[in-house]
């Protein structure tokens, strides 16, 4: 008997050792010396549990019992409860000691995000209920605030990184949590779900776990991938303009950057791969031609933009060894795209665009794991995928309470995440809600966007889009019949539906303020007056003359019954229009291609044309306009480019 108690004691002290946090760096502690009480104080829920363990690995302790004594500096509270909860559930009849600072549980992972301890008097940390929330953190003791110096990383100017110099910070915790969050406990047993209880290992079915691994937020590897028939460099031309999606293409001024982001942070020294750097072999092909401008991407049966299914990124013909894996990752990926969570997303189209130049399929996560820019956690996913035909943490997604309102609310016609956030922080469950909440005051634009919101949502028929365009063509070529009318964004590239329509409108030889006047003045009032423009969302509302503005956003629908559908009117010169038929016509990773490719010739595209000489300072700040060498001819931009005449058609990247 007492070898058997010996024996328990001892799988009990290696059950210990193993649950361990995997500490950081000293320097990287920022909770170090604090202790934390989890409310509910366990490690049952998934999403709970990975809190706890991200807040160990940073220095916290956390305290498994309510002690007066156990010098708790903070209570992290579950979303969904409120403060007046704790004293009941820990029975304190004088309440909270003053001293304990009670904060929300994103406040934890906003901290690492930051590298400091933040003020936990900021709204967004409070808990709802907080009494004199002003002075939640008067006493911090111990928390005054620090930072902790960016551990800055740079890579030399080599011929192997194409002559890019990558910056990175900070590198971001193994376990983000803001993800986690993905199901809200609270202290009763309804909440008490392991996802992962059977297979985490192995599936990384880790539901409630932030997903925000260590190895798919690194710089990029540089193991060799299985090379496709353009060989390497077309990989590595592809993971470069992919890194580049994530940099916003504004309308004024749109220039690719010849870099992916500056402040991609790097992996932890535990995540980082050492297989040996590939050798790329000599090619006597172009070096220009391995990008994907270069490359005919012809758009598949059926294509469609919906963000129901997979971005038009990661489309794959059915017959692709690795076709569900693809899928499945791609939706994972448009849902970190949805909740403006870059990294993540980044690290995923890194990983997708390797998958898609597989040849052969994948199915254990040893077989992934060699592959280029896919680590442990993105392996294990990847064999999951492979052995159940699911993916438990996109699964988990879809019934994240907070996600689903956030999504409720980002459909939303000119509402965006902060936005969207605030109306869930103010106890907001529906559209209902939103309007009668005494706290939001909404826009013109939001009201109707609510109003219509089913109708926004909707994608509109291809044959819908082309009535649509051919009603807007007549009205116009009524008033002057030299008008030309061009339908954009992804019906032009041959989708089945659309989202909105984009119609660029120009006149040969006539000047910007013509087209303006005729179009804001003459065509919108006409249109508004058939009923057929039924609400101006954006531009156009003010005076020609004081408002240079060459677009007009707006609501319109086929009859007075129909659902209303967004359309902007764009309104392009001439000598413009073929860089704008580029721009307007997509998609973004062949326009981002074609702008990088610009940059490498030492030239600029952006909407308004493509220029030489164009001179850049210190952050790629504008320092000369450069000289247009061509802008209103869609071929002659090819040409000047020396990339091969695409189709629209053949722009689905």
């Amino acid at each position: 008997m007492a070898s058997k108690g010996t024996c328990a004691k001892t799988k009990a002290s290696k059950r210990r050792r193993s649950s361990l946090p995997n500490l950081v760096p000293d320097a990287q502690r920022i909770f170090a010396n604090l202790n934390f009480y989890f409310f509910p104080n366990n490690d049952i829920h998934a999403g709970r549990k990975a809190r706890i363990r991200v807040s160990e690995r940073y220095g916290a302790t956390w305290v498994r019992d309510w002690d007066a004594t156990a010098g708790i500096t903070h209570i992290i509270v579950d979303h969904r409860l409120t403060y007046q909860d704790i004293p009941v559930y820990l029975k304190l009849p004088e309440g909270i000691p003053p001293e304990v600072i009670v904060v929300n549980e994103e406040y934890p992972s906003d901290c690492i995000r930051s590298q400091m301890i933040l003020d936990a008097a900021q709204s967004h940390y409070q808990v709802p209920g907080t009494p004199n929330a002003a002075k939640a953190t008067s006493n911090t003791g111990p928390v005054a605030s620090t930072r902790i110096p960016s551990q800055v990383d740079v890579e030399p100017k080599t011929k192997q990184n194409n002559q890019v110099a990558r910056r990175s910070r900070s590198p971001l915790p193994e376990h983000d949590l803001k993800g986690s969050t993905a199901t809200h406990g609270d202290p009763s047993e309804s909440d008490r779900v392991e996802y992962g209880k059977s297979s985490s290992h192995d599936t990384g079915c880790e539901t409630g776990q932030a997903d925000g691994e260590t190895d798919e937020t690194k710089l990029p590897q540089t193991a060799p991938a299985a090379p496709d028939k353009y060989g390497y460099e077309l990989i590595e031309a592809i993971q470069e303009v992919a890194a580049l999606r994530d940099i916003p293409l504004e309308l004024d001024d749109v220039e690719e950057s010849d870099s992916p982001p500056q402040d991609e942070p790097p992996s932890d020294s535990d995540s980082e791969d050492h297989r040996p750097a590939h050798k790329k072999s000599k090619s006597n092909h172009s070096k220009f031609s391995n990008f994907q401008c270069m490359h005919s991407h012809p758009a598949p049966a059926n294509y469609s933009t919906a963000t129901a299914t997979p971005s038009s990124s990661t489309i794959i013909p059915p017959s692709h060894p690795n076709a569900q894996i693809i899928t499945l990752l791609s939706l994972q990926c448009d849902y970190y795209t949805r909740i403006q969570d870059p990294w993540r997303s980044l690290a995923y189209r890194k990983a997708l665009t390797t998958l898609k130049n597989q040849p052969h399929p994948i199915t254990t996560a040893a077989q992934a794991r060699q592959l280029r820019h896919i680590g442990d956690r993105l392996a294990r996913k990847i064999e999951e995928i492979a052995t159940t035909s699911r993916l438990c943490r996109f699964e988990s997604t879809l019934t994240d309470p907070r996600d689903r309102l956030l999504q409720l609310f980002l459909g939303v016609y000119d509402v965006g995440l902060a936005q969207a956030s605030k109306w869930v922080d103010f106890g907001c469950r529906s559209l209902a809600d939103v309007q009668t909440c005494p706290q939001i005051a909404l826009t013109d634009n939001q009201r109707v966007g609510i109003a219509h919101y089913d109708d926004f949502q909707a994608r509109i028929p291809r044959d819908e889009v082309r009535q649509l365009g051919a009603i807007v063509t007549n009205a116009l070529r009524a008033i002057d019949p030299a008008f030309e009318v061009t339908i954009g964004g992804s019906y032009r590239r041959g989708a089945r539906d659309s989202g909105d329509v984009d119609l660029l409108i120009t006149k040969p030889g006539a000047s910007t303020r013509y087209i303006r006047s005729t179009v804001l003045e003459q065509l919108v009032p006409e249109l508004t007056a058939r009923a057929f423009l039924r609400a101006r969302l954006a531009g156009g509302k003010d005076s020609v003359h004081a408002v240079e503005t060459t677009k007009c956003h707006g609501a319109c629908s086929l009859t007075p019954t129909a659902p209303w559908r967004r359309i902007d009117l764009l309104l392009v010169p001439e000598e413009e229009m073929g860089a704008a038929l580029i721009y307007f016509t997509g998609n973004d990773i062949f326009n981002r291609s074609l702008r990088l490719l610009a940059s490498r010739k030492g030239m600029r595209l952006n909407q308004r044309g493509l220029f030489e000489d164009a001179m850049r300072g210190r952050g790629r700040m504008k320092v000369t306009e450069g000289r247009l060498v061509e802008g209103g001819s869609e071929r002659g931009i090819f040409e000047r480019l020396g990339v091969p005449w695409r189709e629209p058609t053949e722009r689905v990247c």
